[in-house]
């Protein structure tokens, strides 16, 4: 019977003209298949939509997501650090596909394919430079972050004597073939429709009531200031402490509507030199210890046109995304954080929080 491959949900969504961390509500779609550098808040160029394709790709040629991990902070490291998964270590997968998919994935976008074009002839020459490959037989990663994809359920094995003689001649159809082929089509007309920002259209229906949707929230900021800073703060957050002396540092603290869980603190501390890492490289340090840690991101960034620290990590059942700057003498802290499966729906939120920060002696 005719085979079809259907390309469905391609989240990989992000302006092209961003400027990383600065530009508000931006921000990544589908975390199995992001780009290195948009995790790194670094310029986003067509090169981060072939790293996204040749994700997509090794999910089409294995059945899994490239780095399949029990949480989002698991993941992001992976893309982050981990070396390009090998497809052919999946039974029926060419050896030459190894190359087609580290030269996509690789964390340096200058050494990937120039272009998704060039991805798909190079892994349309995979494809037809194997010689009589088995197909694999795609099954739903249990713990993928993207679990609810349908795949084509394996279909039975092929007769001794259909393998024997596929395996005397260079295979120019069949199952991986036709999806490969048909599929690497979808993949090339949807390239230019990936940087369509939805990030902050919040689409995604529902099923049951009171769910937290699964897309980013739009970033809709009001101000909010104190005697050391101004800032943007979200819209419909309840402020639980205004202003508060904690010691040295003055906390405001801001929980989000129900059901979410999602906490905004912004300490300021008036009159002092302390540098951006100082305080938070001391909690982290501390908390580094504990076997519920897990580091995504730390060191410094510019922010605003002034050095800062950026640090995003889970501990205890939370994932919390931090920023501390001291332009000025006027030491800011950003905390944002949530349950881990409502995390990146308040990133773009927290980050564009920490851009519209100003403190008073600036």
């Amino acid at each position: 019977s005719d085979e079809q491959a259907a390309l469905t949900d391609f989240g990989l969504v992000k302006h092209l003209d961003t400027e990383g961390h600065t530009k508000t509500g931006a921000w990544f779609g589908t975390l199995a298949y992001v780009a290195p550098e948009a995790l790194r808040d670094e310029p986003i160029t067509g090169a981060a939509d072939t790293y996204s394709l040749g994700c997509v790709l090794y999910r089409m040629l294995t059945g899994e997501v490239p780095f399949p991990r029990e949480h989002d902070a698991a993941v992001v490291a992976a893309h982050l650090s981990d070396p390009p998964p090998l497809p052919a270590a999946t039974a029926g997968v060419a050896e030459q596909f190894n190359t087609v998919i580290g030269r996509a994935m690789a964390k340096d976008p200058a050494s990937r394919q120039p272009s998704s074009g060039e991805l798909g002839r190079e892994a349309r020459d995979a494809l037809a430079g194997a010689s009589a490959p088995t197909a694999a037989r795609p099954t739903t990663a249990p713990d993928s972050p993207d679990e609810k994809t349908r795949v084509a359920p394996p279909r039975a094995p092929a007769t001794e004597a259909a393998t024997a003689g596929a395996a005397h001649e260079p295979r120019r159809s069949g199952r991986l073939g036709t999806v490969l082929v048909a599929g690497l089509a979808a993949l090339l007309g949807a390239v230019g429709a990936i940087a369509i920002d939805r990030a902050a259209g919040g689409q995604a229906s529902e099923r049951r009531p009171g769910a937290i949707p699964k897309t980013p929230a739009q970033v809709d900021l009001i101000d909010y200031s104190t005697p050391g800073f101004s800032a943007g703060v979200p819209r419909g957050w309840r402020l639980v402490e205004d202003a508060k002396a904690k010691g040295v540092y003055t906390d405001s603290t801001w929980k989000a509507p129900a059901p979410s869980r999602a906490r905004l603190t912004i300490a300021y501390r008036p009159g002092t030199d302390v540098r951006p890492d100082t305080v938070a490289g001391s909690v982290r340090t501390a908390r580094s210890q504990s076997p519920t840690y897990a580091e995504v991101a730390w060191g410094p960034i510019e922010l605003n046109g002034n050095t800062a620290t950026r640090w995003v990590y889970g501990f205890n059942g939370r994932q919390y995304a931090t920023w501390t700057m001291n332009p000025c003498g006027t030491a800011v802290a950003i905390h944002g954080s949530s349950r881990p499966a409502e995390f990146l729906r308040w990133v773009p939120t927290f980050r564009a929080i920490a851009v519209s920060v100003r403190p008073a002696c600036s």
